[in-house]
């Protein structure tokens, strides 16, 4: 791993780690959400990743072939939603489309990065 990217992904984890996380709330939900734009390169899994670990869902996050970047999340629709908030939100990162299908529930577990596909 080069210098720059050590360095973004120390910012990355701090800047994920400063965000302010809402209570969870509502229903457990889990959906298979799709991230198109400029998403692979800038962090964008790792700062995914680092939110929904900190607020405990289920599921993981990886890249895929086309440039795109999906992810299985489950937890409180109110988690959900603010994490989806702040992924568009994301400067170093250009989201054109945000692509939600909702799937049944899966086992308790933990989130992963998983391997790209």
């Amino acid at each position: 791993m080069g210098k720059f990217s050590e360095w973004r992904d120390q910012y990355v984890v701090w800047h994920a780690t400063k965000a302010q996380l809402p209570v969870g709330t509502g229903e457990v939900i889990c959906q298979k959400v799709r991230f198109s734009g400029r998403v692979q390169k800038v962090g964008f899994r790792l700062e995914l990743h680092t939110l929904a670990s900190r607020l405990g869902l289920v599921g993981y996050v990886k890249n895929l072939a086309n440039g795109d970047v999906e992810a299985i999340l489950q937890g409180h629709a109110s988690q959900l939603t603010f994490l989806m908030n702040h992924m568009h939100r994301l400067k170093r990162a250009r989201l054109h489309k945000i692509e939600v299908y909702d799937l049944p529930l899966i086992a308790d577990g933990y989130f992963e990065i998983a391997s790209s596909s």
